[in-house]
């Protein structure tokens, strides 16, 4: 029995190439504190995730660390019947501060429904 919230190692996204053509050619859609940038890839069967949390804007490793494990975890736990199949996200973190669990959970949440909007309408 497939686990219904899981976050396979074949779900991230890790190419060099993919993540080069995702930031050069990809969409984006933002809201506060969350930069999405997404890529239709119809070659896949499954969505691909890079999570990106800058040292420029959080300095300390342990805050960084923590903010992709909440972006993680939200994500893991995001429907996945809702979710639009065959994506390549990136998510970016764009505070300069860390902010709390509920506001990066809302952020993502809006950012999901942008692009459902972005790619219903294009």
């Amino acid at each position: 029995m497939a686990k219904q919230f899981s976050f396979t190692k074949k779900e991230r996204l890790k190419s060099k190439k993919a993540i080069h053509r995702l930031f050069t050619t990809g969409d984006t859609t933002y809201c506060r504190p969350i930069k999405c940038y997404f890529l239709p890839a119809p070659t896949l069967t499954y969505s691909q995730v890079f999570i990106v949390v800058p040292k420029r804007l959080i300095r300390k490793a342990v805050h960084r660390n923590r903010l992709k494990r909440r972006i993680r975890e939200i994500y893991r736990q995001y429907p996945k019947s809702t979710q639009l199949p065959f994506l390549q996200l990136a998510y970016c973190y764009t505070q300069s501060e860390v902010v709390g669990y509920q506001k990066i959970e809302a952020a993502i949440h809006r950012v999901m429904e942008g692009i459902k909007a972005t790619l219903q309408d294009g």
